[in-house]
């Protein structure tokens, strides 16, 4: 088991008054495992390179496959009219709540536009066991405390329990038996290019197994890097990891929008990865660089995953699941979404 904790992940990085330039995520997402239905929220804090104004965001957006209705908004407002503070972490910016208690989170709000709503009222805990367990994609620990990668991430809650209510645009949703995920990421800049993903299987409305992996391309001397690779699958008391970040003979990612696919070996065996989006019920957000720059993240929380483990000392295993996936892209151009939120 990870001897780190959800409420240590969790500690602000920021720092104020500082002129180098900061970004930060805290940020959640609940599916229901008998429809397509999810939900993402999100807070932020952007402090931008020589700039005394850092500002924070809330984020919401509503993925409603049952409806073909897909709705998302962010507010920002300056640092000092949000607060983050206490241990464990409280939030609260334009009306909208986060508490971070490890063992019982919960958040409320209400945000609206022109093209629709959502009021939420939730509430989680981490699944038990392993599923649940504070994690970090990265294979040392060390590597988020360097200043390379200049994006750091880690994942306090990778399986969470969900129960609350939802009103989207006029209509309630019950959150009662969602499950999904908290992470947290900060750094000096984005990831100029990457895929991520992340599932909880559920069978027989128990989590089963779960996944979180990326491939990403760096800038190096102007130049950016073959796609970087890693995955870690939790199943039953095992974790399988394979991340040797720069072992690129052992890696093969295809990144082709909306579909992302990952072949990995490790030492513990191989790993095929493969992830589908539909266009029509994904969101366009706008991330900017502590610099300045615009980038665009394409977001699905009804992605379909088809997993499958080789390991080397025991049988080979698969999880799929039609619409339980959160799949994301971060692009350097809009695609052609009508609507960056």
């Amino acid at each position: 088991m990870p001897e780190w904790t959800a409420l240590a992940d969790n500690v602000t990085r920021y720092r104020p008054h500082t002129r180098g330039g900061h970004y930060e995520s805290y940020f959640w997402r609940a599916n229901d495992p008998s429809s397509r239905r999810a939900i993402w929220l999100k807070a932020t804090i952007l402090s931008r390179v020589g700039d005394g104004n850092p500002v924070a965001d809330v984020w919401c957006c509503t993925f409603d496959g049952v409806t073909g209705s897909t709705w998302g908004h962010r507010e920002t407002v300056p640092l000092d009219q949000a607060r983050l503070e206490g241990t464990p972490l409280e939030i609260e910016l334009s009306g909208c709540r986060f508490n971070l208690d490890p063992e019982t989170g919960s958040s409320d709000g209400y945000l609206e536009n022109e093209r629709g709503s959502c009021r939420w009222d939730l509430h989680w805990s981490p699944v038990e066991g392993l599923l649940g367990a504070p994690m970090s994609i990265f294979p040392f620990r060390w590597m988020l405390h360097t200043a390379l990668p200049k994006a750091k991430t880690v994942t306090p809650h990778p399986a969470l329990a969900f129960s609350g209510s939802m009103e989207w645009s006029g209509e309630p949703i019950s959150a009662d038996g969602w499950f999904g995920m908290q992470g947290h990421n900060w750094g000096t800049e984005h990831t100029p290019r990457y895929a991520w993903g992340h599932c909880v299987f559920i069978e027989q409305g128990v989590p089963t197994c779960m996944f979180e992996g990326f491939s990403g391309r760096v800038e190096i001397g102007g130049k950016l890097t073959p796609p970087i690779s890693a995955l870690e699958v939790r199943y039953g008391a095992r974790v399988y990891r394979f991340n040797h970040l720069l072992n690129l003979w052992n890696q093969e990612a295809s990144i082709q929008y909306p579909r992302w696919r990952l072949e990995l070996k490790g030492p513990g065996g191989f790993a095929e990865l493969e992830m589908s989006a539909n266009p029509d019920e994904m969101v366009c957000l706008g991330y900017v660089n502590p610099n300045g720059d615009l980038l665009y993240c394409l977001n699905s929380k009804l992605a379909e995953v088809r997993l499958t483990v080789t390991p080397k000392d025991g049988p080979a295993f698969q999880f799929s699941s039609p619409y339980g996936g959160a799949l994301e892209f971060l692009v350097p151009k809009n695609p052609g979404f009508n609507h960056v939120i």
